[in-house]
Order: structure tokens, then C-alpha cells, then sequence
């Protein structure tokens, strides 16, 4: 204890020099951490956004996702209904969403455009949650009586000069491979935040899809599940009961969560590596300083009897406190940084291939804040021992006659 105390107050003997190391561990800390914080929600966000988009575990016909269908619904799923009972009684699955993708051409009379078209059932507007955003009008209706209508993007409905109330007809290709044509009333316009898909995507009720395309199948099973966390746990459970079916998880139908991953993982791994480059030269720096301004010091302390160990463990217990002191105020700041940017809601622009903009949250975690703090502090330990090792292995008659 007696040598953390002399430590403490060698600390305050340059009081700039040590704030200086203070501060720097200090800006290192809270960069590795808002950076990390702002990292790993990004990749809470892109996962929550894909489990979303396209389930948990996904189950289809065998050739669903490795064949082009040559007719409409060619590779469907015909026993869905009994699927969905059996994963439903599963106590970590959440919904089970059947869904019908289908393409083809809207018109309006006027004008016709591509499309591209999902038949789904009313749980589906819950799941979709932050991820669609509705402009105008309601979701899909699914009631029985009701009359064949649709749900256009924002992009798309403004192609088609179509608002809520108005008509448009879609055409499609059925399971037969000829052309069918319904006519459908805009119910609601929304959004997906996404431009491209903006431009060509609409929802419709499965009923409807089916009667379009003239079958009693579904494209695919989506099964949603309370917690991400499970996903790869449940997806070897599904893969080994649903033989003769494909199965896939939802992280082999998210490219671009793997390539923001990558990307970002090379990016701050390398800011992370610069930080600690610095923090290491800036307390190797102090304690060369401290150990050439303090050699007679040394010399003393040798005359005394005090080994080269024990008075390079001086100068390790003053990195250390200084690390330790650095850290902790890093991570008290990054807490409240992290605070305020949900207090005054700050809003990051949108990201490319995206038009709208997205609240900044930094994901903070003790394990990362405990494994950042040690790394900085053994790396300020291993820079001090590096530089006060060689001071302290000089002879008494040189220390002592240093000037």
C-alpha cells in the first residue's frame, strides 16, 4: 500500500507532464469507447433490421433460394399451415409469417411500371415496426369482406401519380404461366427508408396474392423468434427436423450487415490500434522524463538498499494510477456522452442507398468497458516498465554524480 501511496504523490510532483498522460488516456478511453458504442449498435440495428425484413430462420421449398423459378410459385410452399402450428408451439418463437413474393407490372391506365409485390398476413404489419413507416392511410385491412386493396411505397405511389382512395390494376403471371390482371384501391403509402426498393415495393393481403397468382401456396415460412440471440441455437434445431425443406437463417440473407461488418471492423480495429500506440508512447514519454529528472533520486534509493525491481515497481505503480485515473474518468464521460445523444435526440444523416436519417445510440457494455480499460492500463504498465527498467539498472557512483 505504502508503494501505490509514494506512487500517487510522484504523480503530482510534474503535475503537467502526468495531466498531460491523464488526458490523453483519457481522450483514448472515450474514443475507443463511443466508437466501439456507436459500432455495436450499428450492427444491433443492421441484425434487427434483417431478422425483421426476412425472419429469424426462414423454411422454403429445397430450390427456393438456389433456382429461378420458370412459372409463379413453381418452388411454393404447399403445407404451410402445418408448419407454422408445429414451429408456433415452439416456446422461443415469437410469429410465424407465411409470405407470397411475386412480381409483375401496376398500371394506372396511364402509365405501367415493374413491380415487385409480398402477400402477407396482418402480424406482419407488427413485426415490421420502426423498420416501415407509414405516410399516408392504414395498413392492410384483412377483413373478409373487404375489397382487394393495396399498400404502395412512397416511391412507387408517386411514380403512379396514386394517393390513398385511388384504383390501380395489377398484372402478374399465375402458377400456369399465363397473365391475370385485379384491379386494387390504395389503402395506405409507406416507406422502407430505402429509395430503390421505395420505387417498385407493395404489400397486399395473401388472399389476394394467391387469387393474382391462381394458387394455394406460399413463397416461403418466416419464423420470428423473441430473441435474436437464439436464432443459431433454433436454426440447427429447424435444420434438423425439416428434412426435404431449406433452411435458412437470417444471417445468409444479410449481405450487407457481413459488408458493414467488415468495413467497420477494419476501420476502428485500426483507429483502436492508433489510440493505444499513443497512449503507449505518450506514457513512455513521462516516465523517461520522470526516470532522467529523478536519476539521482535513483542513485539514492540504490545507496539505500532498494533494489532495481523494487524501484522500477515505483515507476509501474505511476503509469498504473495514471491509467487507472485516466480510464475512469474516460468511461464516466462516454456514459454521459452516451446519455446525451438520447437525451437531445441526436440524428445521424442518412446512409448511403438511404433517405432517411436514424437516431445515434451508442450500445455500452461493461465486459467492453472492463476489456478497454485493461488494455489501455497493461499498456501504459509495459511503456513505464520499458523505460524505467534501463534507469534503474544504473550503477550508484553515476546516479548519484548525474547533474
Amino acid at each position: 500500500m505504502k508503494w501505490l501511496k509514494y506512487a500517487l504523490q510522484n504523480i503530482g510532483r510534474n503535475k503537467r507532464r502526468s495531466s498531460v498522460t491523464i488526458l490523453i488516456t483519457i481522450v483514448g478511453t472515450m474514443a475507443i469507447l463511443i466508437s466501439s458504442g456507436f459500432v455495436f449498435s450499428t450492427y444491433s440495428t443492421l441484425t434487427e433490421t434483417s431478422a425483421r425484413q426476412a425472419g429469424h430462420v426462414t423454411l422454403a421449398h429445397p430450390d427456393y433460394f438456389n433456382k429461378d423459378e420458370q412459372k409463379a410459385m413453381e418452388f411454393g410452399l404447399s403445407n404451410y399451415d402445418a408448419l407454422s402450428e408445429k414451429w408456433m408451439e415452439h416456446p422461443d418463437v415469437k410469429v410465424t409469417l407465411p409470405r407470397i413474393n411475386f412480381n409483375g407490372l401496376i398500371t394506372n391506365g396511364e402509365k405501367s411500371v415493374t413491380f415487385i409485390g409480398v402477400g402477407v398476413l396482418p402480424k406482419e404489419m407488427q413485426v415490421k415496426g420502426p423498420f416501415m413507416k407509414m405516410h399516408e392511410g392504414k395498413v392492410l385491412s384483412f377483413e373478409k369482406d373487404a375489397e382487394p386493396h393495396v399498400m404502395l411505397a412512397n416511391g412507387l405511389a408517386k411514380s403512379m401519380g396514386a394517393s390513398v382512395g385511388s384504383y390501380i390494376t395489377l398484372l402478374s403471371t399465375t402458377s400456369e404461366g399465363a397473365l391475370n390482371a385485379f384491379d386494387f384501391r390504395v389503402r395506405g403509402i409507406f416507406s422502407v427508408g430505402t429509395p430503390a426498393i421505395d420505387k417498385r415495393l407493395l404489400y397486399t393481403n395473401i388472399g389476394s396474392a394467391q387469387e393474382l397468382l391462381q394458387t394455394d401456396k406460399v413463397s416461403s415460412l418466416a419464423i420470428h423468434l423473441y430473441e435474436t440471440e437464439g436464432a443459431p441455437k433454433f436454426h440447427s434445431e429447424v435444420l434438423a427436423e425439416s428434412e426435404g425443406l431449406a433452411v435458412q437463417p437470417w444471417w445468409d440473407n444479410a449481405p450487407f450487415y457481413h459488408k458493414v461488418k467488415s468495413l467497420y471492423n477494419l476501420i476502428f480495429g485500426v483507429m483502436g490500434v492508433i489510440i493505444l500506440v499513443l497512449v503507449f508512447f505518450s506514457v513512455s514519454n513521462t516516465v523517461s522524463m520522470s526516470v532522467v529528472e529523478r536519476t539521482r533520486e535513483i542513485g539514492t534509493l540504490a545507496a539505500l538498499g532498494t533494489t532495481s525491481g523494487q524501484i522500477t515497481r515505483i515507476f509501474i505503480l505511476e503509469a498504473m494510477a495514471m491509467g487507472v485515473i485516466g480510464t475512469v474518468i474516460g468511461m464516466i464521460v462516454s456514459m454521459l456522452f452516451s446519455g446525451g445523444v438520447i437525451l437531445f435526440d441526436v440524428h445521424m444523416p442518412p446512409p448511403p442507398g438511404r433517405s432517411e436519417s436514424y437516431p445515434l445510440r451508442l450500445e455500452m457494455s461493461l465486459v467492453f468497458f472492463v476489456a478497454t480499460s485493461g488494455i489501455l492500463i497493461v499498456s501504459a504498465v509495459i511503456a513505464s516498465w520499458i523505460a524505467a527498467r534501463k534507469g534503474s539498472k544504473q550503477s550508484i557512483v553515476g546516479a548519484l554524480s548525474h547533474v
